[in-house]
Order: C-alpha cells, then sequence, then structure tokens
C-alpha cells in the first residue's frame, strides 16, 4: 500500500478552509457602488455625469484637474457652462443629439478651463436608463485632444511653409512614386511649363505628359542612370520637346521610393547658343573671304604692274 501524497492532501484542505471562508464571511462580494466609484477615481478620461436636460450631477476629479474648476463650482450648472466661447450652440446641439441618438461617439468640442484656456476634446456620452426603461441621466466622456490638435497645427503649418517655399521656387519640380511613375506632387513653375492644370497631371504617369521615355526604360529605375544637371527634353501639353537642365534624387519614406526631379528651362539659353554657333560661323566665313580676297588681289597686281612695265617700253621704242 502505496504512502499518500501529503502535499496534495495539504493543498486541497487549505483550498476548502479558503472557500468556506470566501462564502461565510464574503471575503470577495462585488460591490458594484464600490467598483463604479474606483472607475471614477482611476479613468484617465474626464467624466461628466447630468440629468436628461444636461444639468451636471457628478464629475471625476479628472475633469476638476482639467477644466480648473472645483466640484461645487460645476454642481447644477449645465454641461454648456464649459463650452468654449461660439461654441455654447454646438455645445447644445451635441447634448440634443445625445437625448434623441442614446450615444455618441467622438464630436470634437471646443471647452474652455476656469482660467479661459481653449480646450480641444472628443466628446462621447450615453443615455442612462432605469430598470423600467425611462432615461433618467446621461454619462459623457471627455477625451482631451489638445497635444493631438497642437501636432495637428503645427503639421498643417509645416505643410503650409513647404508648398509656399516650392511654389515660389524658379524651377520646377515634380514628385513621382518610385514605383509607379505617378506624378504625386508638382509645384506652379513645373505646370507652367508643361501647360497643364494641378488636377490633369497628379496621380498620371509621367511619361504620358513631362517624360518622353517609354515606359520600362525609365533613365532611373529601369536604365539604373545617374540624372544630374544634364540636358534632357520636356514634354509640354503640345506635345512640344522643351530643353531642360535637369536633376533625379532618389528618397525614400516609409518604405516606399520616390523620385524628386528639379529641372529649368534653358529653351533661351540654347537660342543664344545657336545665335554664337551662327555669329562665329558669319565670322569665319568673312574672314576666309577676306584672306581669300587678299590672295586674289596678289597676282592682281603683280599682273597690273606687268602690264604697266610693258606698255612704258613700247612707249619708249
Amino acid at each position: 500500500m502505496g504512502i499518500p501524497n501529503l502535499g496534495f492532501i495539504a493543498t486541497l484542505f487549505f483550498s476548502g478552509i479558503v472557500g468556506y471562508a470566501i462564502v461565510k464571511y464574503d471575503l470577495f462580494t462585488f460591490d458594484a457602488a464600490l467598483a463604479a466609484e474606483n472607475i471614477l477615481v482611476t479613468m484617465p478620461d474626464s467624466l461628466i455625469l447630468a440629468d436628461v436636460k444636461g444639468k451636471i450631477l457628478r464629475v471625476n476629479d479628472r475633469l476638476i484637474d482639467f477644466v480648473g474648476y472645483k466640484q461645487e463650482e460645476l454642481i447644477g450648472e449645465l454641461i454648456t457652462k464649459l463650452s468654449a466661447e461660439n461654441q455654447e450652440k454646438n455645445c447644445a446641439d451635441i447634448i440634443k443629439e445625445l437625448t434623441m441618438k442614446k450615444i455618441i461617439r467622438n464630436h470634437e468640442l471646443i471647452l474652455k478651463s476656469k482660467f479661459g484656456t481653449k480646450l480641444n476634446v472628443l466628446f462621447s456620452g450615453s443615455i442612462v436608463q432605469s430598470k423600467t426603461g425611462h432615461s433618467i441621466g446621461m454619462a459623457c466622456i471627455i477625451h482631451d485632444i489638445s497635444e493631438r490638435k497642437k501636432a495637428e497645427e503645427e503639421l498643417a503649418n509645416n505643410k503650409y511653409y513647404l508648398e509656399t517655399v516650392l511654389n515660389s521656387m524658379l524651377s520646377g519640380i515634380i514628385v513621382l512614386d518610385g514605383n509607379t511613375h505617378e506624378i504625386i506632387d508638382i509645384n506652379n513653375a513645373a505646370l507652367k511649363l508643361i501647360g497643364y492644370s494641378r488636377d490633369e497631371v497628379i496621380g498620371k504617369v509621367c511619361n504620358k505628359f513631362v517624360c518622353p521615355a517609354q515606359v520600362g526604360k525609365c533613365p532611373i529605375t529601369d536604365l539604373g542612370l545617374t540624372v544630374d544637371n544634364q540636358e534632357r527634353m520636356l514634354l509640354n501639353a503640345n506635345g512640344n520637346k522643351i530643353p531642360i537642365i535637369k536633376s533625379v534624387v532618389k528618397l525614400e519614406i516609409k518604405d516606399r521610393p520616390l523620385l524628386i526631379e528639379n529641372f529649368m528651362d534653358i529653351s533661351e539659353r540654347k537660342k543664344i547658343e545657336e545665335k554664337l554657333v551662327k555669329s562665329e560661323r558669319l565670322a569665319s566665313i568673312g574672314e576666309l573671304s577676306g584672306q581669300i580676297g587678299h590672295d586674289l588681289r596678289n597676282p592682281l597686281a603683280a599682273i597690273k604692274n606687268g602690264i604697266y612695265i610693258i606698255k612704258k617700253k613700247d612707249t619708249q621704242l
């Protein structure tokens, strides 16, 4: 006969005692009210409990810290008290929508603190109903998005700054998708040069508009060439080829390859060069004509002198 496992028996005995104690003395009875209180205290977002008319009944500590009011300054006031200037109607409309739809999510709203600071928030809420199905109040969650809005504003300012710089440049700039060769962005100088509107080129493949290279024969991505201050041709809306000086830079953003094309129209320079070549040719022809004339005049002078001498001798005879 084997000896019983004393550790196993002890574990069963101890578990039985713990279970008996929990049941007998309510050691782990779930208290909904206590749980709700803990949620109010620990939740990271601001919470407002209000009646069906939007009158504030209770707020959590996060809201107090967020708006700067004391709890007694808010209890009994309408939620619209927290609205920023010119936002009262918007806030009232959101509360009205909440009472009609019973639940709303992530409505952007601007509140103000006690000290007048504007607070960008997402407002969500739900109607609280009694056991009989009657609306008895509302629970509103306010999520602070001030930092997000600040980042969005900075991003918008940076975008405006870059667009202003890009469109003030005298040279044409075209940004292409390195895989599809579709035009992602283009500045005003490039649009003026090719004779298209922005809507006509964005999203289109470059060889149908600005590049004479055939599909599959891109000098950069297909042939592996480097284009740095080199003379190339640009197609305009009329199908004419415009001589340009062009540079192309490769760039990768979030695993997306890009091609940044920078070019300048050199049509006037080409015309001046042609005039210089023509002038040099005319100068060369003039110089050659002068030399030929000089060479022709020398023997003619000798012949003339010879005739003069012969005539003089004839007169002497």
